[in-house]
């Protein structure tokens, strides 16, 4: 144990990156109720100490695309609408500057989601196949299904190149092919030749856990997850970490599971305060029901609970500064 953590230290190193003590144990915690409490306690501590660190230097959000996902998975079976049973999910990119540890610039890529290689997952293949076979199907797929830049694309239009960027991660990676990404070896189903990465040298940064949900598929996370998706990858690209890490002055990746064993969020701090994008819930009204104008949302939340919430996390995250 104490060689993988000199391990896991000498990696953070070389990335200008480090661990975070503050919230070491929490997740072990038992009952639950009283693991929230210690969450909770522990946040309020670390949120003091992570904002006289310091502030990014820029950070902007980009829309990549909308795609249909069940409305029962986004309100834990709280909405039920029997007429539309999927709601339109936007996917946005974001591009963090900010210094390391090391005091040396550095520029992330936070969802840099391909479209092609979500639709390989057998969750949206399958849909795709329903969506075909029922009349007038095509119509409701345009309802809930737009496509709006290329990660690739959107480095374009801020004035970025590929080598531009030393890090790209994604809270999570349902419908994610890392071989779109970091580049592969291996010519995808249906192409004609090997990825070349997407992102030149960029390193992937993925929590240990999120890594061998990938590398060994559970039967009730197959759906969700583009088996293959590290066929022909170099291991080298690839950043692996356990807990909660701050990448450098104003920005962390905190371990958040829930949605996936994995799933970490991203937070980071701002000329407009600390901001946090989370899939463990997909708008406002996962994080404070209360004061959702979804009626049954709100509904199904007791008063002691939603007094007791936490302060809601914004999925979107607007323009702070100017990329440099």
């Amino acid at each position: 144990m104490a060689k993988q953590a000199g391990r896991t230290d000498e990696a953070l190193s070389a990335i200008g990156a480090r661990v975070i003590p503050d919230f070491e144990g929490v997740h072990e915690i038992w009952p639950r109720g009283e693991r929230l409490t210690a969450v909770r306690h522990a946040a309020e501590i670390y949120k003091e100490r992570f904002t006289s660190q310091g502030l990014v230097h820029a950070i902007k959000s980009v829309d990549i695309a909308a795609a249909p996902y069940p409305v029962k998975y986004a309100f834990h079976d709280a909405v039920s609408v029997p007429t539309l049973p999927l709601i339109s999910m936007i996917n946005r990119m974001l591009v963090v500057q900010y210094d390391d540890w090391n005091g040396t610039p550095r520029t992330l890529v936070f969802e840099p989601t391909v479209p092609d290689g979500s639709a390989e997952a057998p969750f949206y293949r399958n849909l795709r196949a329903l969506i075909n076979r029922i009349p007038g199907g095509h119509l409701a797929e345009k309802f809930v299904l737009s496509y709006y830049n290329e990660p690739g694309d959107v480095l374009v239009k801020l004035g970025l190149r590929p080598g531009d960027i030393d890090f790209c991660t994604f809270d999570h990676l349902h419908v994610q092919d890392p071989r779109m990404i970091l580049g592969s070896t291996e010519v995808i189903e249906g192409e004609t030749e090997p990825r070349r990465p997407l992102f030149g040298d960029a390193k992937m940064l993925v929590h240990s856990r999120e890594l061998a949900t990938l590398q060994s598929l559970h039967p009730m996370q197959w759906a969700w997850y583009v088996e293959g998706g590290l066929g022909g990858v170099d291991p080298a690209m690839v950043v692996t970490f356990d807990g909660d890490i701050e990448l450098g002055r104003g920005i962390t990746l905190l371990w958040t599971p829930g949605h996936t064993d994995g799933n970490h969020s991203l937070v980071v701090n701002t000329p407009d305060g600390v901001w946090v994008s989370s899939e463990n819930g997909i708008s406002l009204d996962n994080w404070q029901p209360e004061l959702s104008r979804i009626p049954v949302c709100a509904n199904t939340t007791s008063n002691s609970a939603a007094k007791s919430a936490p302060m809601p996390i914004p999925w979107r995250i607007l323009s702070i500064s100017t990329i440099r």
